[in-house]
């Protein structure tokens, strides 16, 4: 991130360290959602027992396959968000 001026700044400098500042924004949130998609996974397989939590997973229920035992848990605490997308909170 750009140090924070300490003097007058011009109106073209200011607007480059705010547009970086976006990207980097946008950077990160594309960079979150690609680490919690799960919308097509099969997760069957997956030992969760070192998993802490599954706080913001985003998983789809056509799409998603979950360990038989974890779904009722995965569905109780899961907000919809859209269409088929769900996304889990802890409980």
């Amino acid at each position: 991130m750009p140090a924070v001026a300490t003097g007058p700044v011009s109106v073209a400098t200011a607007l480059r360290e705010l547009t970086a500042a976006i990207a980097h924004g946008q950077a990160l949130q594309d960079l979150a959602a690609t680490v919690n998609d799960f919308l097509d996974a099969d997760l069957r397989q997956v030992d969760f027992t070192p998993i802490a939590s599954l706080d913001g997973i985003r998983w789809s229920e056509t799409g998603t396959r979950w360990p038989p035992h974890l779904l009722p848990e995965i569905q109780r605490s899961s907000t919809w968000l859209i269409d088929d997308v769900y996304e889990a909170r802890d409980s």
